[in-house]
């Protein structure tokens, strides 16, 4: 499973969004995607908007590959 998240600033972040979704259209692996305040709504993923943090937590330790954007915060986190 592929976890993309990119937070919850106000500000979208639409083509990360839209990428993945098509991506995941013509590929076998799943694909769960915290869209935030993007407009577009993907079509071939898991998704919503915002996800619960108990729900963030395990597809951050569930996912093979998690992407994310560098935001503004000034805490990171390592996945191990």
């Amino acid at each position: 499973m592929i976890f993309v998240t990119v937070g919850t600033h106000e500000q979208p972040f639409t083509r990360l969004v839209e990428y993945m979704d098509k991506w995941a259209a013509s590929h076998d692996e799943e694909v769960v995607i915290q869209a935030g305040y993007s407009e577009y709504e993907p079509n071939h993923c898991t998704w919503q908007r915002f996800y619960h943090q108990y729900e963030m937590d395990k597809f951050n330790a569930d996912g093979r590959i998690v992407v994310t954007h560098g935001g503004p915060s000034g805490r990171c986190s390592e996945k191990t």
